[in-house]
């Protein structure tokens, strides 16, 4: 049963971490781009896990939480890592100010990170109650919010869901995980449950609090725009997974303000993975004839995926192989596992990823560069996309911008500074044809065409390119609301050339000319 949510908190995390990346801060900078990117994961946690979950300030705080398996022991334990994955601490908590020993071990039965703070339930391994306790340091001291006996009858004031997850500071969402896998909702840290939405849950996957998708007993999946209040039917069906408790997941990450993108696991069917992209308004079946493990001749099968905005998903298989795609699940790459994968949760850090993957062995990592490991007939890591779009030109001062000699309309202009053309990011990504995404929380844009990634962080004179960081000798900066960057560097980057004319005030973008 505890499987079952494993897409709801990976999907509902990277949203509301909306796209975790790298902080500014130079000594992080620095750890991250020392790790060596990779093909294989590595153990870093030798223990039966039944779930991970990431901090939803990761990108400040490289937090990540792990649930050992209670099965087969009297007792589980509450893991912590401070480095994103690489190094865990087992903590000793304390509840109500009691400090927890084997003794009076408390059974973490599931965690459910806040924006400011941690949630968790469980119980007493000598008692049936079902307890409902948060967190205000990370995990170290917590305080019980409420007590449940199963001969307690259910009242809004008196219920606490098997399955939690956070959408908001004060918000959360739950299953009750009975026979009923009634949906409901608390608008006040889970001191009351009055909001029953819909039954026969299974999984669910939050784009913010008002736009959900959920996964139903009989495998249909259901999307709602109004907090659960009413659902439409997305005409997608899973098939249920026999002998698994994973009767079919779905997560889902926000692209932009108005586009996101899912996936829903059937963990049954070979390649049974959907992709939904809002700009499309349809699913998309996984092609059976890409989805391999290493050595597997037959398509493989996915138990749980994690995505990235900008077409990365990453799909933990039983066959010692996570498969990667970064075109929206068109082409896939294996990464190399050992075991069954349960879990696996993914976020930005820079020019590469961390992946974490949960299997009973234990936990593996990994720090993978998007582009190092090629599909059949790769573009070549690290070199310049080939240019598609028309020559594009920008005139200082003025709010429109042509792109073919046809002219589009903006609400920013560039300007001068420091012997720079600034080009606001959003028009200078679609000239460009490249996929542009902005990191609030640490102020990074990232710009992606083909299988070239590009990130520049406000204030800081670098540009990444293919998880090569080179010095500018100026930086990204915002005014008036808006991201803008060197138009130079950032065209150079994807192949093209910057011109300035500065008679006329305009600099025009064009392909690099082909070698004679």
């Amino acid at each position: 049963m505890r499987n079952r949510i494993t897409a709801l908190i990976v999907a509902a995390l990277m949203l509301l971490t909306l796209n975790a990346g790298l902080r500014p801060a130079g000594a992080d900078t620095q750890s991250v781009y020392a790790e060596t990117p990779g093909t294989a994961f590595a153990k870093v946690l030798d223990a039966p896990v039944s779930a991970m979950y990431l901090s939803q300030n990761f990108a400040k705080d490289r937090t990540v939480f792990a649930l050992t398996d209670a099965s087969g022991s009297a007792y589980n334990y509450l893991y912590r890592s401070q480095d994103g994955g690489k190094t865990w601490t087992k903590l000793a908590p304390a509840i109500d100010g009691s400090v927890l020993t084997d003794a009076s071990r408390f059974i973490f039965d599931e965690l459910a990170p806040q924006p400011d703070g941690l949630f968790a339930q469980g119980h007493y391994p000598d008692s049936n109650k079902r307890i409902l306790i948060s967190s205000q340091d990370s995990g170290d001291h917590w305080t019980t919010v409420i007590v449940k006996d199963p001969s307690d009858s259910d009242t809004d004031d008196n219920v606490i869901p098997e399955h939690i997850i956070s959408v908001g500071s004060s918000d959360l969402l739950g299953i009750m995980g009975d026979s009923s896998d009634m949906l409901v909702s608390s608008s006040d840290n889970g001191q009351t449950w009055p909001f029953q939405l819909n039954s026969g849950v299974v999984d669910m996957a939050a784009l913010d609090k008002n736009r959900l998708f959920m996964v139903t007993q009989s495998g249909s999946v259901f999307y709602s725009e109004n907090a659960g209040t009413t659902w439409s039917d997305t005409k997608l069906t899973l098939t249920p997974a026999s002998g698994r408790s994973l009767l079919g997941a779905v997560a889902a990450v926000v692209e932009s303000s108005s586009e996101y993108t899912a996936v829903a696991v059937s963990s049954k069917d070979p390649a049974g993975l959907q992709i939904y992209r809002s700009s499309s308004d349809r699913w998309t079946k996984v092609p059976d004839g890409q989805f391999h493990a290493p050595g597997v001749t037959s398509p493989g099968r996915a138990y749980c995926a994690a995505l990235l905005p900008g077409g990365e998903i990453f799909a933990g298989t039983p066959d010692n192989a996570v498969l990667a795609s970064e075109d929206y699940g068109q082409t896939w790459n294996p990464l190399n596992i050992t075991g069954e994968v349960d879990q696996i949760v993914a976020a930005s850090w820079g020019g590469h990823r961390v992946l974490l993957a949960a299997s009973q062995a234990g936990i593996y990592r990994l720090i993978y560069q998007p582009g190092d490991v090629q599909p059949s007939q790769p573009a070549q890591p690290g070199q310049p996309a080939q240019p598609q779009a028309a020559p594009a030109t920008f005139t200082v001062g003025q709010s429109s911008f042509t792109v073919n000699g046809v002219v589009n309309y903006s609400d920013a202009a560039p300007f001068i500074a420091g012997e720079r053309v600034y080009v606001p990011v959003r028009y200078l990504g679609q000239a460009l044809g490249a996929d542009t995404y902005w990191d609030g929380d640490v102020q990074q844009v990232t710009l992606k065409k083909d299988r070239v990634l590009v990130y520049l962080i406000v204030g800081k004179p670098q540009i990444i390119v293919a998880g090569n960081a080179t010095p500018l000798d100026v930086a990204p900066l915002v005014r008036d609301g808006r991201t803008y960057l060197p138009a130079r560097y950032v065209a150079e980057a994807f192949g093209y050339t910057a011109t300035w004319n500065a008679v006329s005030q305009t600099v025009t973008i064009a392909p690099k000319p082909s070698a004679s």
